[in-house]
């Protein structure tokens, strides 16, 4: 789904999150969740 996102907007800018927001409603909190089980 990031690739798809990156389609909308290469540099991880405003219109990259907004459609982000859109198809992942969630994605901060999965973002979150990563980061702690990476670590």
């Amino acid at each position: 789904m990031h690739e798809l996102c990156r389609v909308v907007d290469h540099d991880h800018g405003r219109e990259f999150h907004a459609f982000l927001e859109r198809v992942i409603p969630d994605w901060q909190a999965r973002k979150a969740l990563l980061e702690v089980e990476l670590l």
